[in-house]
């Protein structure tokens, strides 16, 4: 339930902005972010204890998502030059 509060904002804010596309966009976010989840999850198990799952989703949710959105830069750069070639 935490990250359907966590987007609330901004999708009040993108609104209130009249930014349409990235609302658009959340549908086709959703997939592919429930792939990750799954992973995140997977991984989170393998663990060998309860202690070192606790560290993994803290640390893991704090440094992956610091990694997710530099790997979203990255690819909107590639996706970029793409489409300017």
């Amino acid at each position: 339930m935490a990250g359907q509060a966590g987007q609330s904002r901004p999708r009040a804010a993108l609104r209130d902005l009249g930014e349409d596309d990235p609302l658009a966009l959340a549908d086709a976010y959703a997939g592919p972010a429930e792939e990750i989840a799954v992973s995140d999850v997977a991984a989170t198990l393998r663990r060998p204890n309860l202690d070192s799952m606790l560290d993994g989703v803290i640390i893991g949710t704090l440094l992956g998502d610091t990694l997710l959105a530099a790997l979203r830069r990255l690819a909107r750069e590639s996706a970029s030059a793409q489409a300017r070639s």
